[in-house]
C-alpha cells in the first residue's frame, strides 16, 4: 500500500520543484591554473572559522579575473528531513599583485557564488589574489566515531574547473590539535600530508583541482568548541512533506473516497435525468396530459422497439447516448445524407472516396445543411484526399457544435448544451486537481501532504467522468429509451425476425443507424443471410458505388469502417494542418565548491 501511495505521489508531484538542487556556480572558465592555493584559518571557541585564502592564478590568456563558488547548505546521511547549513560572510578581496578585486556576490541554488574583476579590464600571466571570509558549521562536536570536536573541511571543494598544481592549508584552534587526518581526489579517498604542532595543523597535497578536493580534518579534544553545533533548516522532500502513516494514509483515502464517491453519485443518470413520472419509459405524454417529472430511477428494463425514435436522425440519438457529438455521429449523418439522396459516396480505391453532392431537395436540419456545405464548398465533387486540406480544419469542428446545438435546442433533449456542460466540467476538474496540488504543498510543511493526493485523484476522476455530467430532460429521457430499444434490435435480431416496411430498403434505411451503434457488420451479415434465401435484393445504385467488381455484403461492411476512419483521419489532419561520519575516515567533510578564471 506505501508503494502505491509513492508510486501516485511521484507521479503527481514529479514536476514540482520542492527542493533546489545544489548547482555548481558556472562562469567561463577561462585558460589557465592555479600554481599555489593557501589557506589560512582559525577557529574560534565558539565555532566560527576564520579564513584567508591566497589564490596564484596563472592565465594562459587574458582574464578577467577569478570566480569562487561555495555551499551555503549540505544534505545529512543520516537525516534527510534537514539541511546542514554553511553560514558564510566575504570580507575585504584584494590583490597583491595589483589585478582589480571589484567583488560580486550572487546565491543561486544553494550555493554562493563569488566573482572577482571586471570585464573592463583584462590580464595574463600570473595574478594573485586574497579573499577573506568567515564560515560557520565545519565543526563537528564529540564527533560518534572519534570522540572529538572535528574540524572536517573540504577547503579545496571539487568544483574548480581549473588544475591547482600544489595546496596547503592551516588550520589553528583555540587548544592543542590532538589528531589530523588529509584525503584528497575526486572522493576524497586519497592520502595526503597531515601534521599538527600546538593549536595548529597543517595539510598538503598536489594536483588537486579538476574535479579532485582536499579534505582536512583537525581533532580538538571534545568540549573545545561551545555551541559550535550546525544550524540545521527543513529540507523539503517528497518524504517528509507525504509520508504515507496510518494515519496520514487513512485519512487521505478516506477523503478520496468521499471525493470520489460524491463525483460518481453526481454524474449518475438517476441524479441527473430527468424523466415522466408513471409513464412506461420511452412514453411521452400526449399534448395537455398532466404528468409529473422527477429523476431515472436508473433501473427500467429496455423493451426492443423495431424503428428508430420518430422522426430522430442517426447522428442525433448517437448525441443523445453518449452527450457528445463525435466522428461515428458524423459519418452516420453522412451516410444518412446518402441514403437520403443527398450524397453519392464512390470508392475509388481501398482507402480512396469520392464524395458527390446530389442536390436533392429533401429539407435538411442546420448540422446536416452545415457538414454538406462545409464538405462541398470548392465544388459539387470532393475526395477524401481534398479533405486533408487546412480549407475543411472546421469541417467536424463545426459540425458537431451544430449538433450540440440542435439536441439542446431544437429538441430539447438536454436542459444544457452537453458540450458546454462537458466544457466546464473539465474546467473544474482541473482546478480541483490544482487545488489538491496547492493543498498537497500547503500541508506538506507539516507533514499532511498526502491529504492533498484526494484533490488530485477527485479533479482527476472529474476528468474521466465529464461526459456525464449533462442532465437529459424527461422527454430526452423518453427518446433515449426508445433509443436502447432500437439498438437492441439491430444488435439481436437476425434474418428471420427482420419486419419490412412498404416501401422502405429497410436496410439502408437503417445502415446509418447501425453504423452509429457500431453494429454496421452485424446488420450487413443478417441481410447477406436474406439475400442468400432469395429475400432480399440489395440495391444502392442511387447512394453508393463500390470498388472493383460485383457486390460483396462482407467487402461493403469494411468498406463502410474504411469510409469512416478515411474521413475521420482526413478531417482531423486538416485540423491539426553529505558526511555523517569521521573526518578521519575520509570521504568528504564540510564545505568545499569550486571556481576558475573568467
Amino acid at each position: 500500500m506505501k508503494r502505491l501511495w509513492m508510486t501516485l505521489l511521484a507521479l503527481l508531484f514529479v514536476a514540482v520543484p520542492l527542493v533546489a538542487a545544489p548547482a555548481q556556480a558556472h562562469a567561463d572558465s577561462g585558460d589557465g591554473r592555479i600554481t599555489d592555493y593557501r589557506v589560512a584559518a582559525t577557529v574560534d571557541a565558539g565555532g566560527t572559522t576564520s579564513v584567508q585564502l591566497s589564490i596564484t592564478y596563472a592565465f594562459d590568456s587574458t582574464g578577467h579575473g577569478i570566480y569562487l563558488t561555495f555551499p551555503l547548505r549540505q544534505e545529512i546521511a543520516d537525516d534527510p528531513d534537514h539541511w546542514r547549513m554553511l553560514d558564510m560572510t566575504i570580507g575585504a578581496v584584494t590583490s597583491p599583485s595589483g589585478a582589480n578585486t571589484e567583488t560580486s556576490t550572487e546565491e543561486e541554488d544553494g550555493n554562493l557564488l563569488v566573482r572577482v574583476g571586471s570585464e573592463s579590464e583584462s590580464y595574463s600571466g600570473v595574478q594573485t589574489y586574497e579573499v577573506n571570509y568567515t564560515i560557520r558549521g565545519l565543526i563537528a562536536p564529540r564527533q560518534a566515531q572519534s570522540g572529538l570536536d572535528e574540524v572536517n573541511w573540504n577547503a579545496v571543494g571539487t568544483g574548480w574547473e581549473v588544475p591547482i598544481d600544489a595546496a596547503s592549508v592551516t588550520v589553528t584552534g583555540p587548544v592543542d590539535v590532538t589528531r589530523v587526518s588529509c584525503f584528497s581526489g575526486s572522493g576524497f579517498d586519497q592520502p595526503c600530508e597531515a601534521s599538527s604542532s600546538g593549536t595548529a595543523a597543517s595539510f598538503s597535497a598536489t594536483g588537486v583541482g579538476d574535479g579532485n578536493g582536499m579534505q582536512v580534518t583537525a581533532g580538538f579534544p571534545a568540549g573545545t568548541f561551545t555551541g559550535a553545533e550546525a544550524r540545521l533548516e527543513r529540507r523539503y522532500t517528497i518524504g517528509n512533506m507525504f509520508p504515507v502513516t496510518p494515519l496520514t494514509g487513512g485519512v487521505t483515502a478516506a477523503l478520496t473516497a468521499l471525493g470520489l464517491g460524491a463525483v460518481f453519485q453526481r454524474s449518475r443518470r438517476s441524479r441527473r435525468d430527468q424523466v415522466y413520472l408513471g409513464l412506461t419509459p420511452g412514453v411521452v405524454p400526449a399534448p395537455g396530459q398532466e404528468t409529473t417529472i422527477g429523476y431515472d430511477a436508473g433501473d427500467a428494463p429496455v423493451a426492443v422497439q423495431f424503428t428508430p425514435p420518430q422522426g430522430a436522425r442517426p447522428g442525433e440519438l448517437g448525441t443523445l447516448t453518449d452527450a457528445t457529438a463525435d466522428d461515428r455521429d458524423v459519418t452516420a449523418t453522412l451516410i444518412d445524407l446518402a441514403v437520403r439522396g443527398h450524397v453519392r459516396i464512390s470508392q475509388t480505391g481501398k482507402k480512396d472516396w469520392t464524395l458527390t453532392s446530389l442536390g436533392t431537395p429533401d429539407q435538411l436540419v442546420d448540422y446536416e445543411a452545415t457538414l454538406l456545405r462545409k464538405l462541398f464548398s470548392r465544388g459539387s465533387e470532393v475526395t477524401t484526399d481534398d479533405l486533408r486540406d487546412s480549407r475543411y480544419a472546421d469541417a467536424l469542428s463545426d459540425t458537431k457544435a451544430a449538433l450540440h446545438d440542435r439536441v439542446k435546442t431544437d429538441l430539447k433533449w438536454f436542459t444544457a448544451n452537453p458540450a458546454h456542460v462537458r466544457a466546464w466540467a473539465f474546467v473544474i476538474g482541473i482546478l480541483i486537481a490544482l487545488a489538491g496540488v496547492g493543498l498537497g504543498l500547503l500541508f506538506g510543511v507539516f507533514g499532511w501532504g498526502l491529504v492533498g493526493v484526494a484533490g488530485v485523484l477527485t479533479g482527476l476522476f472529474v476528468l474521466a467522468r465529464s461526459n456525464h455530467f449533462g442532465s437529459r430532460t424527461a422527454t430526452g429521457s423518453a427518446v433515449l429509451a426508445q433509443t436502447r430499444g432500437f439498438e437492441l434490435y439491430l444488435r439481436t435480431a437476425e434474418a428471420d425476425q427482420i419486419r419490412f416496411e412498404e416501401g422502405i430498403d429497410v436496410f439502408s434505411r437503417y445502415l446509418p443507424y447501425a453504423v452509429m451503434f457500431g453494429v454496421a457488420k452485424r446488420w450487413t451479415r443478417v441481410f447477406s443471410d436474406l439475400a442468400d434465401q432469395g429475400r432480399y435484393t440489395f440495391n444502392t445504385a442511387g447512394w453508393y458505388v463500390g470498388y472493383g467488381y460485383g457486390f460483396n455484403y462482407h467487402g461493403f461492411a469494411s468498406s463502410l469502417d474504411s469510409l469512416a476512419s478515411t474521413m475521420s483521419s482526413s478531417l482531423q489532419h486538416a485540423t491539426a494542418a553529505t558526511s555523517g561520519g569521521s573526518g578521519f575516515s575520509g570521504g568528504g567533510g564540510f564545505g568545499g565548491g569550486g571556481g576558475g578564471g573568467w
